[in-house]
């Protein structure tokens, strides 16, 4: 059995590591990030290609290889820790297909920053999932979706590592399936689902006249390592990793954008719509 691998990030590892203890399976070939490339959650895959003797290229652009992929007849291609897209001319070149993974519970939430904006909305379970790529993105056939509970307290690296945990346990169900050469499909509902844009600094920005809990969920959908939310004070940007809505009495005169205090170590407490909310200092976090 051949598999191509396109991606990296720890899931993407977490795969290559199973796959390459299986019997019977070879990675002919896995394109991955360039080293010098700065992207969350980047793990280096060095010591694998070295020690497996995989064959590797170093590109974002895995369209470029579509000659080289097709000679090697794979059987299944996996697609995981990557956001660039994959031309349908690959997709349809295993025998066995294309397999994706998404971060949420598919209809819902296709495309990009998923994760984030679900943090951001409050929104407290979802599911990883692995699909059939086809041309539209995150739209083929499920195979699995394993769910997971997205917390209160929950930061965005906490929900990346439930992301890789999940995928521990969905890989002997899509191994087993291999094997069989017989995969669950189930079609999308594509008219329930819903569609997300990729976010860019604007959507970081902390509005003080929103709820604590609005501002307090913006920080930790973006918080390391992630870029960041951010507040303005003198035309300069100050990033926010972590912060805690305040029991505190409610002032007439308190409007949102106040400081209501200033501790020695640089923490801050602001007034919002509602709520107090203590800022915790960069330094401090």
């Amino acid at each position: 059995m051949k598999i191509i691998i396109i991606g990296g990030l720890t899931n993407g590892k977490i795969l290559i590591d199973y796959f390459l203890k299986k019997k019977n399976i070879t990675i002919e070939l896995l394109i991955t990030y360039p080293e010098n490339h700065k992207i969350s959650r980047y793990k280096k895959l060095d010591r694998l290609i070295k020690n497996y003797k995989l064959k590797s290229i170093y590109d974002l652009n895995a369209n470029k290889y579509y000659n080289l992929i097709k000679n090697i007849k794979p059987d299944i291609i996996f697609v995981i820790g990557w956001s660039g897209m994959i031309d349908l001319k690959i997709i349809n070149l295993p025998k066995l297909g294309c397999i994706g993974f998404h971060p949420s519970k598919l209809p819902f939430n296709r495309g990009r920053s998923v994760l984030a904006w679900q943090i951001e909305e409050g929104e407290t379970r979802s599911a990883y999932t692995a699909f059939f790529m086809t041309k539209k993105p995150d739209a083929g056939d499920l195979i699995l979706q394993q769910n997971f509970k997205i917390n209160k307290d929950d930061y965005i690296n906490s929900i990346l590592n439930k992301i890789d945990n999940s995928l521990i346990k969905m890989l002997p169900k899509i191994f087993f399936m291999i094997k069989k050469k017989k995969f669950i499909r189930i079609k999308q509902n594509l008219n329930k689902g819903s569609y997300r844009k990729l976010r860019d600094d604007s959507n970081s920005k902390i509005s003080w006249n929103e709820s604590a809990v609005n501002i307090y969920n913006k920080i930790r959908a973006i918080s390391k390592p992630y870029p960041g939310a951010y507040y303005t004070q003198k035309k300069t940007k100050i990033r926010v990793w972590k912060s805690k809505i305040m029991p505190k009495k409610i002032y007439s005169f308190n409007k949102p954008g106040d400081v209501l205090k200033t501790y020695r170590n640089g923490d801050k407490i602001f007034m919002t719509n509602d709520k107090p909310i203590l800022i915790y200092s960069n330094k401090n976090k």
